[in-house]
């Protein structure tokens, strides 16, 4: 037979975080998300660290990204649908636009989400750039076949 101190119980309701149901939603995905697809968790913890430290740069531009651009570009990072690819670099361009970087060898790939709802992916190789496309919404799919295609078959 199993007793419980009652102080004891106490205790440890006491020691436990307690946190919103969104909060609590939001680790459990972020669990799943880096265990099945590290290189999104790489890419979401990444641009929200360019959010959270943007700012006006004098004789720069304006690197703040806003809430807008950072949906964008999860949007675009939600329409690929590999497991396995490397970490993209994430970085900021000037008047609030978001670069994703994939680098394999001497191969990239970028997706650029720019301000106005713009996105370009664009292939180089050795730096160079081989096709530049502007996406629509509906195209998002398409850097699929692009990152297949850098990573080779999975």
């Amino acid at each position: 037979m199993i007793t419980l101190d009652r102080d004891a119980r106490l205790e440890k309701v006491q020691e436990v975080e307690l946190v919103t149901r969104a909060e609590a939603s939001a680790r459990l995905v972020a669990t799943s998300i880096s265990t099945t697809t590290p290189w999104l968790a790489s890419a979401l913890c990444a641009l929200r660290e360019l959010q959270s430290n943007g700012e006006f740069e004098p004789g720069v531009g304006d690197l703040r990204v806003s809430v807008q651009t950072a949906d964008h570009v999860g949007r675009v990072l939600g329409s690929i649908k590999l497991q396995w690819l490397p970490s993209p670099d994430v970085t900021r361009v000037s008047g609030g636009g978001v670069v994703l970087r994939w680098t394999v060898a001497n191969q990239e790939v970028e997706v650029a989400v720019l301000s106005r709802d713009r996105v370009l992916l664009t292939t180089l190789q050795g730096g160079e750039i081989l096709e530049s496309e502007p996406l629509l919404p509906t195209e998002y799919l398409k850097v699929n076949d692009v990152l297949k295609s850098l990573v080779g078959p999975s």
